[in-house]
């Protein structure tokens, strides 16, 4: 119990309640106001992360950010609970062992995303493969078929790249339609789920993965 969180070093917010920081103590963890070398975590109280503590620095480190109640749930299991979902505030690997490719999105756009999901712990390839776990469809497909959806429809992204192809506006340059509507297709076979954009500013904004059982269909 007392060096339940040894090796831990939290920055903490300023909100963050004296009963935390006494439990975080007395669990062999160590608490400070201001981030340094040593810290390994950052601790808020709610989900909004406070001002007290520079939340993007921590970001741009990578370093985990969890609430306090995730300190009192360890506490009570006398154990340490995994950091997803409500119990993180930012966590780095929200994408851990997810390989992901993209189809019909802008050349920018494709790259900014990959970089995210890398930055969240995710893989990412060009290309579809036995590996892939998600297709990530562009903003073509999302603003003209799914919506506020997450998961992609396959059969109405086909139907909507069917005949004369038309031209693209100065937004989407770069994006051929019709073309990579095959890779939506063999993800549909393999059962690999198709969602698009929407679908992943949820996952970061709630911190939890909701894969689709299918890939769309």
């Amino acid at each position: 119990m007392r060096a339940l969180f040894g090796g831990f070093v939290f920055v903490v917010g300023n909100d963050v309640p004296q009963e935390v920081l006494s439990l975080v103590v007395a669990c062999g963890g160590r608490v400070c106001r201001e981030l340094t070398a040593a810290t390994t975590h950052g601790l808020v109280v709610g989900p909004e992360c406070g001002d007290s503590i520079d939340v993007e620095q921590l970001r741009g480190l990578r370093i985990p950010i969890l609430r306090t109640h995730w300190i009192r749930a360890c506490v009570a299991a006398l154990r340490i609970l995994p950091m997803k979902g409500a119990a993180a505030a930012f966590d780095p690997f929200l994408f851990d062992s997810l390989l992901f490719t993209t189809t019909m999105m802008r050349c920018d756009l494709k790259d900014r995303v990959a970089a995210l999901i890398i930055f969240l712990g995710g893989s990412y390839s060009p290309h579809l493969t036995i590996s892939t776990d998600v297709v990530l469809v562009g903003d073509v497909a999302v603003e003209s078929i799914s919506g506020s959806d997450c998961v992609v429809d396959v059969s109405l992204v086909d139907k909507s790249h069917r005949g004369p192809a038309k031209p693209l506006g100065a937004a989407n340059a770069g994006v051929k339609r019709g073309v990579r509507s095959s890779k939506l297709k063999l993800a549909a076979s393999r059962s690999i789920p198709c969602v698009n954009l929407v679908w992943l500013q949820k996952c970061i904004s709630t911190g939890q993965v909701h894969l689709p059982v299918t890939g769309g269909l």
